[in-house]
């Protein structure tokens, strides 16, 4: 498992995306354990050493966006 980057929600408390087996995850992390919350089917992570405008509040706002829509319909 390799973390390619988390973010602190709160004490003890993140979300993180993670690389398993050539597939990434969104999982949350806290004192009770860790979980996946989702697969990121279309995500590409760049190589080590190239930077990005990518940030990662931006990939989770787009991960929401597409969450709402499908909860809507």
């Amino acid at each position: 498992m390799n973390v390619v980057d988390k973010l602190m929600l709160g004490q003890n408390n993140f979300i993180a995306i993670v690389e398993i087996c050539s597939k990434y995850y969104l999982i949350s992390i806290t004192d009770k354990g860790v979980n996946i919350l989702k697969e990121l089917e279309e995500f590409h992570h760049l190589p080590d050493g190239k930077e990005s405008s990518v940030k990662f509040n931006n990939i989770l706002d787009k991960y929401k966006k597409t969450f709402n829509l499908r909860k809507q319909q």
